[in-house]
């Protein structure tokens, strides 16, 4: 999806460059954590009571669906299982 103008798009990048470093870093990770949290909120509307190695399984999913293959991510999942101490 991409629903920024290229100037708005032109202006938000000269406002990040402007930023110190530390800052646009900061800005990134807090960006990234909140992107985590919208998607786990979505995932446990959909699933309550979701235990904590589903919502770990289920986020990478979301994350990386399209860059694995399904047996792929089924051999990711075993090995999520298999080193979950709660399993």
């Amino acid at each position: 999806m991409n629903d920024t103008t290229p100037e708005m798009w032109k202006k938000q990048h000269e406002i990040m460059l402007a930023m110190p470093v530390r800052q646009r870093f900061m800005e990134g990770a807090d960006m990234i954590d909140f992107t985590r949290i919208l998607v786990e909120n979505g995932i446990r509307k959909q699933n309550p009571g979701i235990s904590d190695l589903d919502m770990k399984m289920a986020v990478f999913k979301k994350y990386y669906k399209n860059d694995f293959t399904e047996e792929q991510l089924n051999d990711i999942f075993l090995f999520f299982k298999a080193n979950n101490p709660d399993c």
